[in-house]
């Protein structure tokens, strides 16, 4: 029997979406369900979801299946219906490293790629929310496309005197400081 599929991401699209799943050991296809009520019911579905009413929450999941066996269903996963490019990702932080720099930045659902610019140059297209330029650039901003275009740009990021670049232990994980006891004498 397959395993139960995730979703891994959706693309919005005017009236709809687009549905993305992992791959897993065993499943030749995958059935899709889609639910209007929180989660409550579920109706079967196309991985290209259409006639869907703009600024409605719904949430999908994915069934795996082979010639002979069908998996459960799932987790579900939210999907935003919306016309419109997405909103800029947030949170982009700069890490100077050796002259380069490591770049990350907030997810958005329903998005296709994301676009990193050095200034105005394009420096990065893809799926992912994390590039490394081996030469900083001085400034970075970043946008998201989806079905219905490119959205806005998010704010530019200084890679100079900027409280976003400031790493006083660079690599260092998060520690908590040990509470010191304080010593009254007697």
């Amino acid at each position: 029997m397959p395993l139960a599929p995730s979703v891994l991401r959706t693309e919005n699209v005017a009236g709809g979406a687009r549905i993305f799943v992992e791959q897993v050991a065993g499943a030749g296809s995958f059935a899709y369900e889609i639910s209007r009520d929180n989660g409550v019911t579920w109706t079967a579905a196309s991985a290209t979801l259409t006639g869907l009413p703009d600024g409605i929450k719904i949430h999908v999941r994915a069934i795996a299946r082979n010639a002979t066996l069908t998996s459960g269903p799932g987790p579900e996963y939210p999907v935003y219906i919306t016309s419109k490019p997405p909103l800029s990702p947030d949170g982009l932080s700069i890490a100077l490293r050796n002259g380069g720099a490591a770049l990350t930045w907030g997810e958005v659902l329903g998005v296709r790629e994301y676009r990193l610019y050095a200034g105005s140059k394009l420096v990065y297209a893809g799926p992912l929310r994390s590039f490394t330029d081996p030469h900083a650039a001085a400034e970075y901003c970043v946008s998201a496309v989806n079905g219905n275009g490119e959205g806005p740009r998010s704010l530019t990021v200084r890679t100079s005197s900027s409280w976003l670049t400031f790493d006083p232990r660079p690599g260092e994980p998060f520690r908590r400081a040990p509470v010191e006891r304080l010593y009254y004498p007697k």
